[in-house]
């Protein structure tokens, strides 16, 4: 796995340092489920968005925030990108 978005088996993985860090899923109503887990495994946060893009948003500046709080939201994103 490398860092940043990764699409496969219908879902879209966000990677950092090998591990993933969110995961979207496309439901069948057309919403998304996502799943974050950027700092402590066991801190598992399950969501649902109006869509994929809206979801992928969210979990980027969520695991920015927490994954480099040294640096602004949107520096954060970068690194992902």
């Amino acid at each position: 796995m490398h860092d940043g978005w990764d699409y496969r088996a219908g879902r879209w993985d966000l990677g950092w340092v090998n591990r993933s860090v969110a995961v979207v899923v496309l439901q069948p109503d057309g919403s998304a489920k996502m799943t974050l887990c950027a700092l402590k495994i066991w801190q598992v946060i399950h969501m649902r968005a109006a869509s994929v893009d809206q979801d992928k948003r969210y979990a980027e500046r969520w695991c920015a925030a927490r994954l480099f709080p040294e640096v602004s939201t949107r520096e954060g994103v970068e690194r992902f990108r």
